[in-house]
C-alpha cells in the first residue's frame, strides 16, 4: 500500500481489523482487514484559462534585441 501512495496511485490510506475476524473465523484461519483509501483521481477534463498579460515585455524586448 506505502508502495501505491509513493507511486501515486493511492493518495492514502488505513487498515484495521475487520469485525467479521469471529472467534469462529479465527479458529479456522481466516482473518480479514478492512482497507480504506482513496484512490488518486483520473483526469476527465482539463480546462485551460488563457490570460493574456503584458508582465513579460521586458523578456520579449530582449528576445527582438538578440
Amino acid at each position: 500500500m506505502r508502495a501505491f501512495v509513493g507511486s501515486n496511485v493511492l493518495l492514502g490510506f488505513d487498515i484495521s481489523w475487520s469485525e467479521k475476524n469471529t472467534k469462529a473465523n479465527i479458529t479456522a484461519g481466516k482473518f480479514y482487514l478492512d482497507v480504506r483509501m482513496q484512490n488518486n483521481p483520473i483526469v476527465k477534463q482539463l480546462t485551460l484559462d488563457f490570460i493574456y498579460v503584458d508582465k513579460y515585455g521586458d523578456k520579449l524586448m530582449e528576445t527582438l534585441k538578440k
